[in-house]
């Protein structure tokens, strides 16, 4: 295990070639029917084609996928973390339609799989996993975003049950589905207290609005989803009452961590289409992959695609880990809604990353909507955005991990095998934050310095373990070099106080990076390109 405030393992398990036997029946399926949407359906998805969407998640339902998260005991497939990850990798190519799964399989099937009681979830739980149903997810509202417990949708006591009003906004699958877990205050003896519910769309009060002009991710529904006094049944309470934040933030850690998988699969995707079009187009009488900007380009989005894959499978193996140990599906996402945050930060904006320098390797074309760089450009961008704001993210990363250092025995857990500067960068960092108490403008950087180690050293772990591709070493030495680069930059955005325990690590990693050969590390990189691990 790496330190204890850290504490992911480093055995070759928990890495994507290790897995890969494990979980071969699952991505076979999973690349086969992404395959299959993307060459018989994506283009009419695109086009806004709803009757199809219902139809292409109903497809899935067919297959067991719509239970993937959903428990043995509930009638579920109960795949293991990893195994969703790799769904979502494969779906993620696919823009809307990788949302629309996800908002379905988790955001609306997690509540009532994890939290609701076994009369409700055998209510709901087998029409949703067939597809006979779609679900949505109504957490969000025109006035709350982020902060979520901040809700004003009200359900007043009644008779019976309750009577719900108010107003969700953003709502993924809100134009096709039939059944939406709902977060509102529910008025109690003791005040408001936030809860989660399930509203039929066929019930008395419940509205749909227009479907909302987006930048990206054209093949989604999205909507508002308008509440005017339905009545909710006692029966249909998930959980208990007040649980609703509860279920709320548990249920996005776990869609944080499809965040970072789709974005390995979009990753993967930009850095095939980018290197096969600059293998063919010609300037200057030869092709443009031979120039040194494109290498370069090239080089640094195959070494942050490694990286990310690394990191994602590297924190789904140990989410997996914990479950195996014996502890409630619950319980390890609590427990790990820090590794969910950073995994969902690295992965939307090492996607920004790649989308954007796949835009410029293919010039021109990466304006024009006939190529496909274009299209996944403007998917990207809500990724940092929604299963809460990478601003937002970051700061409860940063909150966790002191309050875990806080938490630490003198030398409890053991040191990185890359006891570098990064390393101590990042220790310094929450020694002086758990010191001095948190402050809102450490956050960010310190949240970057923390996104540089488990990228750096994810990598270098990965490669250690299969010394027999060398490329896979020279991927991982580039992106150690750039995370390393990124967090010098993290470190001079520290406040004054907080910089000054870290200043001597900060001279330290200027030197050594001073000394590096950026430009051997990226040609060794883009040696790598060919790499049976990009396809």
């Amino acid at each position: 295990m790496t330190d204890g405030w850290l504490n992911w393992p480093m055995e070759a398990a928990a890495f994507p070639e290790a897995l890969a036997s494990g979980i071969a029946p699952i991505a076979e399926l999973a690349d086969r029917i992404a395959a299959d949407v993307k060459e018989d359906a994506y283009e009419r998805l695109e086009a806004g084609d709803r009757m199809l969407l219902r139809s292409c998640i109903a497809d899935m339902g067919d297959l067991g996928l719509l239970g993937a998260e959903v428990p043995v005991k509930r009638g579920g497939a109960g795949l293991s973390t990893v195994e969703c990850c790799r769904i979502a990798e494969a779906l993620g190519p696919l823009g809307g339609f990788s949302v629309a799964y996800a908002a379905h399989s988790g955001l609306a099937t997690t509540p009532l799989a994890s939290y609701a009681d076994d009369a409700l979830a055998g209510r709901y739980l087998p029409r949703l996993m067939s597809g006979e149903w779609i679900g949505g997810y109504c957490l969000t509202e025109p006035g709350s975003g982020s902060d979520a417990q901040a809700a004003k949708a009200r359900a007043v006591p009644v008779e019976g049950g309750w009577r719900l009003s108010g107003t969700k906004a953003w709502i993924s699958n809100g134009g096709i589905a039939d059944l939406f877990v709902v977060f509102a205050q529910f008025m109690g003896e003791a005040g408001p207290a936030l809860s989660a519910c399930v509203v039929e769309r066929g019930w008395a009060g419940v509205s749909i609005g227009a479907e909302e002009r987006k930048l990206g991710m054209a093949s989604s529904s999205t909507t508002t989803v308008s509440f005017d006094e339905v009545f909710v049944p006692e029966e249909n309470l998930i959980g208990l009452l007040g649980m609703g934040a509860r279920i709320a933030f548990g249920t996005l850690n776990s869609g944080r961590m499809k965040i970072g998988a789709v974005s390995v699969g979009v990753c993967r995707d930009l850095l095939r289409q980018s290197r096969d079009y600059a293998g063919e187009r010609q300037s200057f009488g030869s092709p443009i992959i031979r120039l040194a900007a494109v290498k370069e380009k090239l080089a640094v989005m195959a070494a942050r695609t490694f990286a990310l894959e690394a990191v994602v499978y590297r924190v789904a193996a140990t989410i997996d880990a914990d479950q195996g140990a014996g502890i409630s599906r619950h319980e390890v996402l609590a427990g790990r809604q820090a590794e969910a945050a950073l995994v969902k930060v690295l992965g939307s904006e090492t996607l920004a990353y790649c989308a954007d320098e796949a835009i410029q390797i293919h010039g021109g074309n990466g304006f024009s909507e006939e190529y496909r760089p274009a299209r996944a450009y403007r998917d990207a961008r809500v990724q940092r955005i929604y299963e809460g704001t990478n601003e937002i993210n970051r700061a409860l990363a940063v909150r966790a991990f002191v309050k875990r250092w806080r938490g630490m025995l003198p030398g409890s857990g053991d040191a990185p095998p890359q006891a570098d500067r990064l390393s101590r960068l990042a220790r310094s960092v929450l020694g002086a934050m758990a010191d001095t108490g948190l402050d809102e403008a450490a956050a960010t950087p310190a949240a970057d310095i923390m996104l540089a180690l488990i990228e750096a050293e994810s990598a270098l772990l990965r490669a250690r373990h299969v010394p027999d591709r060398p490329g896979l070493a020279r991927l991982a030495e580039l992106a150690a070099l750039e995370a390393e680069r990124r967090a010098l930059d993290a470190g001079l955005r520290l406040p004054p106080a907080i910089r000054a325990a870290a200043e001597p690590i900060l001279h330290d990693m200027f030197a050594g990076l001073a000394q590096r050969d950026r430009a051997a590390a990226i040609a060794g990189a883009a040696d790598a390109l060919d790499d049976p691990v990009f396809g």
